[in-house]
């Protein structure tokens, strides 16, 4: 990731990272880690839970719930468009209220954040280059 990101000819101000941020077992998922070495805010989008529990789903799109450990907010659960529901966590230089705000303010009419979703797409044609 980080050669691809030095790659770049744009900086942006925030990284999405399709991965988790605090939401994890250590509290420093590869979102984390990759904010650390970029020195840029990251934010951590996963599709899975992988840590941490939360009292109830939300059930309206754009509605987050808290998730959490040891009495402590990791992130939300973030219900989307369509799926599943994700789950948005800090990753690096990002706080809690601004990882919800920025996660549900990209959210469309897919299951993951809009920059997640065109990033993805873009890999999938790249493959498909290749094939």
């Amino acid at each position: 990731m980080l050669e691809l990101i030095n790659g770049l000819n744009v900086e942006p101000d925030i990284f999405m990272i399709n991965a988790h941020g605090t939401a994890h077992p250590r509290r420093f998922g590869s979102a984390s880690h990759l904010g650390v070495r970029l020195r840029k805010p990251t934010i951590g989008v996963a599709g899975s839970r992988l840590y941490g529990h939360y009292d109830r789903l939300p059930t309206k799109v754009r509605e987050a719930e808290p998730l959490f450990a040891d009495g402590d907010v990791l992130g939300w659960v973030v219900k989307p468009a369509i799926g599943r529901p994700i789950y948005a966590s800090p990753g690096h230089m990002v706080s809690l209220e601004s990882t919800v705000k920025i996660t549900v303010d990209c959210l469309r009419n897919h299951r993951f954040p809009e920059p997640i979703y065109l990033a993805d797409n873009l890999a999938n044609r790249r493959k498909k280059e290749f094939e």
